[in-house]
């Protein structure tokens, strides 16, 4: 068995990624399988900083004139190891005893990150939940990874109608739902989320025919809550045909049933039952009453040719530019 290490320490700081460790090395040992598929552990022989936050391993025979070749999966990333599993890809079959040599590099960053790209960046690349950091406090987000490049943190979904949108002022500060299902983030961690940097929003609906659409703004910021969490935005792209319909709710401030700021003699949140940047009263009203196919301003709805109807999914996510 014979071990070839490299340790680079970098020091990189830009914005708030900081890649503290850099590691690389490769180990060869004698292996067989039964079956077309084998973990094994792999010690990385060394002194880490820390747990690495991102492993890319290879498997190839030490005996270049072989001809297995084999798929890597890291599995479990440890402080001192990392374990892989191999899979025999030339053929579907185990292998009598060779030697096989693991290449890997690690990846180590101060941690918790402060958004889903920088987690995209280092290499996660599956949806879900993930711990970020938001004024020095550890949070859990949803990341969007699929869509659009990935790295969206995801502040607002519906998808069946189960979770309550008729609630109150500090209900909708807190945020509430379940960040895998429906859900709301809340006001006060959209504020603090975007208040530094830039940001775009992405909006992804399914309307009655199932047809999934999008709309995207280059501008996305939250204010605070001395401006009652003023929605900004600009630069509006969107699905061929779609329109703007969020861009009449920009400037305005938040509402709820029992904080009424919209611009309407009538609270437009108690009209339409839920907590929104109403206006006088709304284009745009994701966080309307779940009622897909429903010809009625108080679904949850996205004027497009001056039609109202119920929406069958939403999504609202961000990303730093």
């Amino acid at each position: 068995m014979r071990s070839i290490l490299l340790t680079i320490v970098l020091m990189l700081v830009t914005a708030t990624l900081q890649l503290i460790q850099f590691n690389r090395g490769s180990l060869q040992k004698m292996y067989f399988s039964k079956n077309p598929k084998k973990k094994m552990n792999v010690p990385y022989k060394m002194c880490l900083d820390a747990t690495p936050i991102y492993v890319n391993a290879t498997a190839r025979p030490t005996n270049a004139s072989l001809t297995h070749t084999f798929n890597v999966t890291v599995i479990d990333i440890q402080r001192y190891s990392v374990l892989v599993e191999l899979e025999r890809t030339d053929q579907k079959s185990g292998w009598d005893e060779i030697s096989i040599t693991v290449d890997w590099d690690s990846k180590t960053y101060n941690w918790p990150l402060d958004n889903c790209k920088q987690i995209f960046m280092v290499g996660n690349i599956n949806n879900g939940i993930y711990e970020i950091n938001e004024d020095g406090n550890i949070i859990e987000v949803y990341c969007d990874m699929a869509t659009d490049g990935g790295g969206w943190t995801v502040f607002q979904r519906r998808i069946n109608g189960v979770q309550d949108f008729d609630l109150t002022w500090d209900e909708y500060r807190r945020g509430f739902g379940n960040k895998s299902a429906e859900f709301w983030m809340g006001l006060d961690k959209l504020h603090s989320l975007t208040k530094q940097g830039s940001y775009e929003l992405r909006i992804e609906l399914k309307d009655c025919q199932n047809e999934t659409l999008y709309a995207k703004y280059g501008t996305f910021k939250v204010m605070n809550l001395s401006e009652n969490f003023r929605l900004q935005i600009a630069e509006f792209s969107a699905s061929p045909g779609f329109d703007d319909s969020l861009s009449y709710h920009n400037g305005m401030l938040f509402s709820t049933k029992d904080r009424d700021n919209d611009l309407n003699s009538q609270s437009c949140s108690s009209v339409y039952r839920s907590g929104w940047w109403y206006k006088s009263c709304h284009r745009a009203n994701l966080n309307g009453q779940y009622r897909p196919c429903v010809v009625n301003a108080d679904a949850m709805t996205w004027h497009n040719n001056s039609i109202a109807v119920g929406l069958r999914f939403t999504e609202m996510k961000f990303r730093p530019l």
